[in-house]
């Protein structure tokens, strides 16, 4: 931070401190029809690790968690599920 000496012929003076100002840029992406664009993350899958699936065999979400906690299981970065 800088400071600035100011006077003027009245005899009066101040010292001044300096401070920059960043404002964020804010940027707002649309779509075709003009509503705010959001982004997502999401992971494919095939339909018998849907959360749906995973939980019927499970029997609940809280064993699903348990399961994977205690299974520790990897999954595939480069695998792609087909698309229709």
């Amino acid at each position: 931070m800088a400071t600035i000496n100011l006077s003027n012929s009245k005899g009066r003076d101040a010292v001044v401190n300096t401070q920059g100002v960043v404002r964020p840029l804010r940027v707002r992406w649309l779509d075709e029809q003009g509503r705010q664009a959001a982004s997502a993350r999401v992971l494919k899958a095939t339909i018998d690790r849907d959360v749906s699936a995973l939980e019927r065999s499970a029997g609940g979400l809280d064993k699903v968690a348990q399961a994977l906690i205690q299974g520790d299981p990897e999954f595939d970065t480069e695998a792609r599920a087909s698309t229709p």
